[in-house]
């Protein structure tokens, strides 16, 4: 009796062995931050706006982080005034949504599972583009249709609203970093967990050359 306890006991260290391994490699793969080519220089100078994991399963009905939810209602009106803006000014429109294909991660939480209900767009968002591109790790530039679609439109300025800036903006910025392009975050139109890490961030993007602005000078930056 007692050899069986002490293979089922280590049966059971292996498989959460195993399992905080897999967790501490996924990690790194979700963080790993693509290198891509420079941009070429563009005769004109084009806009996009880059909407970030504002989906049902982290601002919307399926989230289970409560900062988001308190912050969402205020958060989506604001982005969807800066969509209506962008639109009517032809800034390329894009949306990223995280997903993930990870059975051992779905199995933890499957909020995010592809093709699930929480990785559809926010039910509240304004969607006006078929640019909606979908991620499995931070950068969102992970999906090679970004690229596709940025150096399609000779786009040279990226502005960022969503969230979080300590994970996928934070990621999809130093990627974007990479390749060239001018950056833009609307400090108002993005969320953190908290407040201090959402200013520890601003204050690192923009040491690192990125410009801080708020919905109100975009909205200028957009009719000129």
């Amino acid at each position: 009796m007692k050899k069986i306890l002490k293979r089922i006991f280590l049966s059971i260290v292996s498989i959460i062995g195993i399992g905080i391994i897999y967790l501490f490699y996924y990690d790194y793969q979700a963080g790993i931050i693509t290198s891509g080519d420079k941009i070429p220089e563009y005769d004109t100078v084009r806009s996009a706006l880059l909407i970030v994991d504002i989906q049902e399963a982290t601002t919307g009905k399926l989230s289970d982080t409560g900062q988001y939810i308190q912050k969402s209602e205020s958060l989506i009106k604001k982005i969807n005034e800066i969509i209506k803006f962008a639109e009517a000014n032809n800034i390329l429109i894009v949306y990223i949504y995280t997903e993930s294909s990870s059975w051992f991660i779905n199995l933890l939480n499957d909020t995010m599972d592809k093709g699930s209900l929480g990785t559809q767009l926010d039910s509240r968002l304004s969607v006006v583009s078929k640019n909606i591109l979908s991620k499995e790790k931070m950068d969102a530039f992970s999906n090679a249709a970004l690229d596709d679609i940025l150096i399609q439109n000779k786009i040279s300025k990226i502005h960022f609203v969503g969230l979080d800036p300590v994970y996928c903006i934070n990621n999809t910025i130093e990627a974007a970093r990479n390749r060239g392009y001018e950056l833009y975050i609307i400090e108002d139109a993005i969320i953190s967990e908290t407040d201090d890490l959402k200013n520890e961030m601003l204050e690192k993007f923009k040491s690192s050359g990125a410009s801080i602005i708020k919905t109100s000078e975009f909205l200028v930056i957009s009719s000129l």
